[in-house]
């Protein structure tokens, strides 16, 4: 091998020098030709490395030796830089670096350690395959043991890697024990609150099965009520369930007596009878923030704040007159000035102040009167009523408060109070007080109040031959108890694609009323459009008009006073939900004008007919009872009278709209 390299630096030397003497002889030739021709003179040029005596240098290196590849290196000479030889450089040794095996598992082969270079990335040590271990099935491992008629179940799993490799089941057990004597067994009584268990079990002690027992009836208990006295207000019995506590006969506030003074002393209570006064409200309960003024003739002898009590004050026997000055309550009061005398045979006094009625707003009172009415506000307390003899006279009540509140009047014994629905439906025939929560009481009507029902309003009326005016007295007269139907209202809501659908569904042009009387009327569902069209599906599209209606009052207006909504109930009669759909409405861009600050819309707001719309006006009118049998209740049949209508789609009473 080294005489070979040795060869041919020889050959390539010699090449050198062939090349260099053709280079010179060629040039010579070329010069004595110009010189022949008179092109230019020349002169002889003496190449330095010729002469040179050349001095060579150390090794100069070209090119580093790496592991992968040979280096290079040369001589030349100190003077005139001439290459005297040249050499290659042996490559350099490996850098070694270890590669990490990888142990062999049960479903994967392993690797044993290797080596390579680090510099080169060439493989010094080989790694060699390690075949997979493969799995160690273990014993069986049981899941869940097997039961009379129920199958068990095993498996085996790998003892390295614990994967499953074997699933069985364990046959169910067969019955062997033999029951006798068996018996239904209360083990939890059922109450009015909370449903029962009873259990199926055998004379050894063993459950075989169990049921559920229904709700019970309330167990009731008598609440002892107490008399009222002069000056402390009494209750009447009451009755409440011993085991849930929910009043079933709720108690009704008596008022105190007062003092019946004769001959200087009470008769009930025997206290002696100082100067005193006794303000109260028209049902008998104490009032404050009025201040007494006592005079004698023109001269304020002195001046008392009434808080409530009775007033007992410090005077000279004499004749007094008392003023009072109403200034700091809240409403507008009258009372009998003639009562407001102070003498030594009469030292004290009780005076009333009756309610003013508030100002009268228009009501429109249905069949079977059809007219135009006005109608006083009245508020729990005691009011001045003006009556309009041989007709009726109508007042709107707006509970504030869940109670029992009592309707009665003062006056001839010939006046009758009758209940006629809400400001929106008010009926003109006087409505059963047995087919709601009203119910007769004394010379009047109860009322019972429910917190879900506040918000609401009731319309009375009073019906004189002869009398002018009477005192109007409603008292709240108890807690009305609690009901699951109080439970908070759960919104029903439309798809938010399906309201943003329906508000870019417009047409143009006039909408046109639909006719109910129109026998051959048909609302169609468009599974398509998910929309109700006349006539076919491919009919024009029915609108809903929130704001108007051509029958009763608009969605707008019932659900500024009420809520719309509906209980659900599941197939046992356990009522499940109680639906609102007055955010359903509000989904349109229906803003109500309510307590929370809505504005009323005034222009017209109409949507296609959707099935969440439709369940709304259906459940409504249905519990309303616009479309029901009885003639006092149908609307339709009320407003048609006897032309015929389309009762299979009468629910389209707030749908009266195509385009």
């Amino acid at each position: 091998m080294k005489n070979f390299k040795t060869l041919i630096k020889t050959l390539l030397l010699l090449c050198t020098l062939a090349l260099i003497l053709t280079t010179a002889v060629a040039c010579d030739f070329i010069q004595n030709l110009m010189g022949q021709a008179g092109g230019f003179d020349t002169e002889t040029t003496i190449d330095p490395s010729e002469t040179c005596t050349h001095e060579t240098t150390e090794w100069v290196v070209d090119v580093n030796a790496t592991c992968s590849a040979e280096g290079s290196k040369h001589k030349e000479c100190v003077s005139c830089k001439k290459n005297l030889e040249t050499a290659t450089i042996a490559k350099t040794a490996h850098t070694e670096e270890v590669v990490n095996g990888k142990a062999a598992t049960c479903t994967e082969d392993g690797l044993t350690a290797g080596k390579k270079c680090s510099i080169c990335q060439a493989v010094i040590l080989e790694q060699q395959k390690i075949d997979a271990l493969n799995h160690s099935e273990g014993d069986w491992i049981i899941d869940k043991n097997a039961e009379v008629g129920v199958d068990g179940s095993k498996h085996k799993e790998c003892t390295r890697c614990h994967i499953p490799l074997k699933t069985e089941v364990i046959p169910a057990l067969e019955e062997t024990h033999v029951c006798a004597g068996v018996e239904w067994v209360v083990v939890t009584p059922a109450t009015c609150k909370e449903k029962g268990v009873t259990s199926f079990i055998c004379s050894c002690g063993k459950s075989l099965k169990t049921a559920e027992l229904g709700l019970v009836g309330h167990t009731e208990e008598t609440v002892l009520g107490t008399a009222a006295t002069c000056t402390e207000e009494g209750r009447t019995d009451g009755k409440k369930c011993s085991v849930c506590q929910i009043s079933t006969v709720s108690q009704i506030i008596i008022p105190p007596t007062g003092h019946f003074f004769e001959a200087g002393t009470c008769k009930n209570c025997g206290m002696s009878e100082p100067y005193g006064l006794w303000i109260s409200d028209g049902l008998g309960n104490p009032v404050s923030n009025v201040f007494v003024k006592i005079m004698k003739g023109d001269e304020q002898v002195k001046m008392y704040p009434y808080m409530g009590e009775f007033l007992s004050m410090e005077l000279e026997t004499g004749t007094y007159q008392i003023v009072l000055d109403l200034s700091q309550l809240n409403e507008s009061y009258s009372f009998d000035e003639s009562l407001c005398v102070l003498t030594p045979e009469k030292r004290s006094t009780s005076i009333r102040l009756i309610q003013n009625p508030i100002e009268k707003t228009f009501l429109y009172v249905g069949y079977p009167i059809d007219l135009d009415y006005s109608a006083y506000f009245v508020k729990e307390g005691a009011t001045n009523v003006t009556l309009t003899p041989n007709d009726y006279t109508f007042f709107i009540f707006a509970p504030e408060h869940a109670a029992i509140y009592t309707i009665t009047y003062e006056g001839n014994a010939n006046l009758a109070i009758s209940y006629h629905g809400s400001s929106f439906f008010t009926q003109g025939r006087d409505m059963s007080p047995d087919t709601s929560c009203i119910s007769k009481y004394e010379n009047g009507l109860a009322i019972s109040i429910y917190a879900s029902e506040i918000g609401g309003d009731y319309v009375f009326a009073i019906k004189s031959t002869s009398e002018t005016s009477c005192v109007l007295k409603i008292k709240n007269a108890g807690d009305p108890g609690t009901r699951i139907e109080d439970e908070p209202w759960k919104p029903y809501l439309e798809d938010s694609a399906m309201v943003e659908k329906q508000l870019n569904t417009t047409v143009e042009g006039t909408y046109t009323a639909v006719d109910l009387t129109d026998l051959s009327l048909k609302a169609v569902y468009n599974e398509a459009d998910g929309f109700y069209h006349l006539g076919t599906a491919d009919g024009p599209i029915i609108f809903i008009d929130l704001t108007d209606s051509t029958y009763v009052a608009s969605i707008q207006t019932i659900c500024a006073l009420q809520r719309m909504g509906e209980y659900l109930y599941d197939l046992n009669g356990n009522l499940v939900e109680k639906r609102s759909y007055n955010e359903l409405f509000r989904q349109y861009g229906l803003f109500i004008e309510t307590e929370e600050g809505d504005s009323p819309v005034n222009d017209p707001v109409r949507v296609p007919l959707t099935k969440k719309l439709v369940e709304a006006v259906q459940s409504f009118g249905t519990k309303n009872g616009w479309w029901d049998f009885d003639d006092d209740l149908n609307i339709f049949k009320l407003a048609f009278s006897t032309t015929p209508y389309n009762q299979e789609y009468a629910w389209l009473l707030y749908c009266g709209y195509y385009a």
